[in-house]
């Protein structure tokens, strides 16, 4: 038997989202996004922040 020869038997059909799947998962990207960008907001404003306190 071939190495490659194994791939072949654990073959994945592709399934078809439903328009409620896609729906959550179009939350769930914007929700992640939100908190990314967030984050770096908060990151920003610290280091701003810390500047303006004199930290050198």
């Amino acid at each position: 038997m071939k190495p490659e020869d194994h791939f072949s038997e654990k073959t994945i059909e592709y399934v078809t989202p439903t328009i409620e799947e896609i729906t959550a998962r179009k939350k769930r990207n914007l929700a992640i996004g939100g908190l990314l960008v967030a984050f770096c907001v908060l990151i920003f404003a610290l280091m701003v922040f810390k500047s303006w306190g004199g930290a050198s």
